[in-house]
């Protein structure tokens, strides 16, 4: 047994662990900004989002290169959940003084059955999936 594991292994018959505290400001990437971490954390405080913070990252940085780069269009979310990807979108723009729009797209009661014509790449039917993923949730 290694060394360190000796404190949580006395502090589990409490039921208490011992941790690292993490510092969030930290774990930032170089290139996020601190407008960019202020509208990240908002997301991540008000539980907005069920993406990964890379992802969350990843959404920044790429509505931070679109703007920079001038390239035309807005930014769109589909299966939104909370939409915490449009309010990060939406605060970058915002940020940046950038014209866009986040438009956000769900049906909001789960997807609908699906029919022959859909389909993946291999030529597979969606309903197989469709029926056993129905399963699993229910």
């Amino acid at each position: 047994m290694k060394l360190v594991a000796i404190p949580n292994q006395i502090l589990s018959l409490f039921g208490l662990r011992l941790t690292r505290k993490t510092d969030t400001l930290r774990r930032f990437p170089v290139e996020i900004s601190d407008s960019d971490k202020e509208i990240f954390q908002y997301v991540r405080a008000n539980h907005l989002s069920t993406s990964t913070d890379e992802r969350l990252y990843a959404t920044i940085l790429a509505c931070r290169h679109v703007v920079e780069r001038r390239i035309d269009g807005d930014f769109v979310e589909c299966g939104v959940w909370r939409g915490g990807n449009s309010v990060i979108a939406a605060g970058v723009f915002k940020a940046m003084k950038a014209d866009r729009s986040a438009w956000l797209f769900d049906t909001f009661t789960g997807m609908t059955t699906p029919t022959d014509a859909d389909v993946n790449f291999r030529g597979e039917i969606a309903e197989g999936k469709f029926k056993a993923d129905r399963k699993s949730t229910v």
